[in-house]
């Protein structure tokens, strides 16, 4: 498979578009329209070539990965044959119905706005108690002793809330959760529109963004902490997608080539 560009040897996570639907709106969303659906072919080969590379983990991404409909259980296990750790991206509409054949996944992120609902439902939106979806599959993820990661994303309506997410992060791993990861992610006005227009409303300060994420970090937490401030800027991160047949990659190629929705 040939690439547009030289892959980077620094890299060490590919963020892996699979498709652009999605069955929640998130009033941040950052993601676009216009990828195409992955086939299952195309998506192997890319595994294949980036798996002989610096880059060790794969993000399954879209969009919602769960709606791709062209074998993610056995993605899942083909970058597990090539050696790659595999990370599924998803907001948990569904996972647990598909989670017995999601066993090479070796980590699952999910989204945790706030902890209190109507803040986290505000901002998750099109699904109906995403929320308590979402707080119920962890419980399920624990008690299946499966690997977690959380993203937040940090915006003027629940950055007061982090210490609270850390908190409860904190109680879930002295109940022995195993959280490899924390991302909290700095709100950018790019995507399928909603966040562009919602820009000013949601948009936090600098101020305000560094002392969310110094809340985290000196929270005590046993997992990684990271502050996200720009992903398309990412020095470990690059993004891969497929559009009209050609293979994209790049963060500041994606946010260069996308006009607002």
């Amino acid at each position: 498979m040939d690439f547009p560009l030289p892959l980077p040897e620094h890299k060490k996570v590919a963020a892996f578009f699979l498709l652009p639907d999605c069955d929640i709106r998130c009033t941040f969303c950052i993601s676009h329209s216009d990828f195409d659906v992955i086939d299952f072919d195309r998506a192997a080969a890319f595994i294949d070539r980036v798996a002989e590379s610096s880059i060790e983990s794969l993000v399954l991404g879209g969009g919602e990965p769960l709606l791709w409909p062209n074998g993610l259980e056995a993605l899942a296990e083909h970058a597990r044959s090539r050696g790659m750790i595999s990370q599924l991206n998803t907001h948990g509409g569904g996972l647990l119905k598909r989670l017995d054949g999601l066993a090479s996944v070796d980590r699952i992120i999910l989204p945790i706005e706030s902890v209190q609902p109507d803040v986290h439902d505000n901002l998750r939106r099109g699904l109906v108690g995403h929320h308590k979806m979402v707080m119920e599959t962890i419980e399920e993820l624990i008690a299946r002793d499966r690997v977690l990661t959380f993203a937040t994303v940090v915006t003027s309506e629940n950055y007061k809330g982090v210490g609270e997410i850390a908190g409860w992060m904190a109680a879930l791993e002295g109940r022995g959760a195993r959280i490899h990861a924390w991302h909290l992610y700095n709100f950018l006005p790019e995507g399928r529109g909603g966040a562009r227009k919602l820009a000013e409303h949601l948009a936090v300060s600098r101020e305000e963004f560094l002392s969310a994420c110094s809340t985290a970090k000196n929270a005590g937490l046993d997992c990684a902490v990271y502050r996200r401030d720009n992903m398309l800027r990412s020095s470990t991160v690059e993004f891969f997608w497929f559009e009209q047949g050609r293979l994209c990659m790049g963060g500041g190629e994606l946010a260069r080539s996308k006009s607002p929705g």
